[in-house]
């Protein structure tokens, strides 16, 4: 029998729109369950024109009863989720008896912060433009074996251990940032502690508890954060973040089998977009993509830094599908191309004089390829609110077709707004 699951992959560099899918498949979902990432990945989702930013919260918080899981391959900064924890408190939304976070997940502490603006910053001109939100110094001791987990904050003994040796590994940035509050290990031990008690009724043993509810029949939807072209090993290496964003990460980062996952469906703008730096074949520059940029409201949600903006790019989009076993595609943000009347796709790339589509994104020919553009009329009506197939102008829908017909997977879910309401389900 098919397992009652679903998985919710980016095909980008994150920013797809996943927070407004996920939170609308939540509600019909019994358990949501974060799988990797950090504190640098930021879910937005409006709810009754208020907006919530989720960075490390499952998305599927905002649904009365929702069980919230946080798997073991997430990089967990505690003092983040305390206060995301307490924002929504403050707005009635508690997760007490409902959010559950891995034994094994590991920490982020702040002189890992220290250390990912202070190691990039030794990169000169080839720096990646981190987040700064230490995710990477995090999953660099997580291999390293040096990290410190979940579990680590409970015995205050190995706790003090423990301590000493992550910071032995980070002397150097300690020593040349010259910040003294980052070397008092007594007072970060006892916040640690402070916060431990906190948390000590949320942690669990996440993969055995998926495991339990996919096999009650219960529905667990799989939530990953930024998006296929930024994994660690498949995506624009090295300008990617330190994780595996794609299916694999899901059964690391969880625990869990395969087997247990019985949908997978791929996010994707109906353009592209990516933060900081490295390749980029369909960008789009000058007074065409400040327009595009400023239309759909392109600004980092976690850190407001603007993104770099371009046309959909399908040579990409169809490596991410095969890639993730993708069953279904949501398209996001079709509205923000109202306004235009002419449309480019990315079918193609031209390098070294000839025409290709087998260039994957981790390859060093990535960056040297250039685009070939199929042109596609715009539709200049609007679409925003939308919620019925029908309802869409015809070109829009051509659009849609033509991304589906292209990529030979079926078009689930398109979104026409940030709002609940504005989502379209194309049944069939």
């Amino acid at each position: 029998m098919k397992p009652n699951s679903v998985a919710v992959l980016g095909l980008q560099w994150g920013d797809e729109g996943k927070g407004k899918v996920i939170d609308y498949l939540s509600g019909r979902c019994d358990a949501v369950a974060r799988f990797s990432g950090g504190a640098n990945a930021g879910h937005t989702i409006v709810v009754d024109g208020q907006k919530y930013i989720l960075k490390l919260l499952p998305s599927g918080v905002l649904r009365e009863g929702k069980i919230c899981l946080i798997g073991s391959g997430v990089a967990l900064d505690p003092w983040i989720l305390k206060t995301e924890i307490e924002e929504l408190a403050q707005k009635g939304i508690t997760v007490d008896g409902r959010l559950f976070i891995d034994f094994a997940a590991h920490l982020v502490l702040p002189l890992h912060k220290v250390a990912d603006g202070y190691q990039d910053s030794l990169r000169g001109k080839g720096a990646l433009d981190t987040t700064k939100r230490g995710i990477g110094p995090s999953y660099a001791d997580r291999v390293s074996r040096v990290g410190l987990r979940m579990a680590d904050i409970f015995d205050k003994e190995q706790l003090e251990e423990k301590i000493d040796y992550v910071f032995s590994r980070h002397e150097e940035c300690v020593n040349k940032v010259g910040d003294d509050k980052l070397k008092d290990r007594k007072k970060l031990i006892g916040k640690l502690e402070e916060l431990g008690a906190q948390f000590r009724p949320f942690v669990a043993d996440v993969a055995a508890m998926i495991m339990e509810l996919i096999s009650s029949r219960k529905k667990v939807l799989f939530e990953g954060a930024q998006g296929m072209l930024l994994d660690v090993d498949l995506g624009t290496y090295p300008y990617v973040t330190s994780s595996h964003t794609t299916i694999g990460g899901l059964f690391s980062g969880l625990g869990i089998p395969p087997s247990y996952v019985g949908e997978v469906i791929g996010i994707t703008k109906a353009y592209m977009t990516r933060v900081g730096h490295g390749p980029f074949v369909s960008e789009i520059s000058g007074d065409l993509a400040e327009e595009l940029r400023e239309s759909g409201g392109e600004y980092g949600s976690v850190t407001g830094r603007p993104r770099r903006v371009g046309w959909l790019d399908l040579v990409a989009l169809k490596r991410a599908i095969r890639a993730n076993g993708v069953d279904k595609l949501a398209i996001t943000k079709l509205d923000v191309l109202d306004r235009f009347e002419e449309l480019y796709i990315c079918e193609s790339y031209q390098l070294k004089g000839a025409r290709t589509n087998g260039i994957p994104p981790n390859h060093p020919d990535f960056a040297k390829a250039e685009p070939v553009l199929t042109k596609i009329a715009g539709w200049g009506k609007p679409t925003v609110g939308i919620n019925k197939i029908d309802g869409l102008p015809r070109n829009a829908r051509k659009y849609i077709d033509y991304i589906s017909l292209k990529t030979d997977v079926p078009v689930w879910l398109i979104s026409t707004g940030s709002s609940r309401e504005s989502t379209i389900i194309v049944e069939g």
